[in-house]
């Protein structure tokens, strides 16, 4: 008998937990947000990481951040952030990484470059852009602040965003290592990012 309580104590608290998180699962889908957005705001009015948005997120950190440019480290966009993007004039930039993969020198050139509101030379970067909200030729200045996402913001967003600590916010290696952790990046999943930054030389300043 005290078995059959335990075990139906047990299978109605089961039974609540899932039914709770179905609830706030269906309730974020109905607004069209991200559950599990992971946001961080790294460096207010320059930089703020997540996951991949939808459209209610895209909408509400542009009201309450005033974000300008959308940075993807994904293969693609939501077509509906794009939307977003071009009716309110954001700028997007798709910038593709794979997630077992360091950054290039390249494509970290680029998130340097944007996050210090430098000119972006598209014939310079036309080999790592996969698409963006600017044509080129020529230099454009995307504004500030810049959202950058992946799929998860654990991983490419992750290592990008230790390489801004590291070199903007006078972080250490192992400080922005243990960042990354924070935000869910599995290390034994995708060692090569720690190791990148284990060989890390930030650049010299000018």
């Amino acid at each position: 008998m005290r078995k059959s309580l335990r075990a139906m104590i047990g299978g109605s608290a089961l039974a609540s937990v899932v039914l709770g998180a179905g609830l706030y699962l269906g309730a974020h889908a109905l607004e069209q947000e991200n559950p599990f957005l992971n946001l961080e705001v790294v460096e207010p009015g320059v930089l703020l990481r997540s996951a991949q948005p939808r459209l209610g997120d895209i909408e509400r950190l542009h009201r309450e951040y005033g974000v300008q440019t959308i940075l993807s480290l994904k293969d693609g966009e939501d077509p509906e952030v794009i939307r977003y993007a071009k009716a309110n004039g954001l700028d997007w930039i798709i910038l593709k990484m794979k997630a077992d993969d360091p950054p290039t020198p390249e494509q970290a050139a680029l998130f340097f470059d944007l996050v210090e509101g430098k000119p972006v030379d598209l014939d310079r970067y036309a080999g790592v852009i996969q698409r963006c909200s600017r044509k080129g030729p020529g230099q454009v200045v995307f504004g500030r602040p810049v959202l950058m996402h992946c799929e998860g913001g654990a991983d490419r967003s992750g290592v990008l965003t230790a390489l801004f600590r590291i070199e903007f916010q006078g972080w250490s290696i192992e400080e922005a290592k243990a960042d990354m952790l924070r935000h869910f990046h599995f290390w034994w999943a995708h060692p090569r990012l720690f190791h990148f930054l284990d060989q890390y030389h930030p650049r010299k300043k000018d």
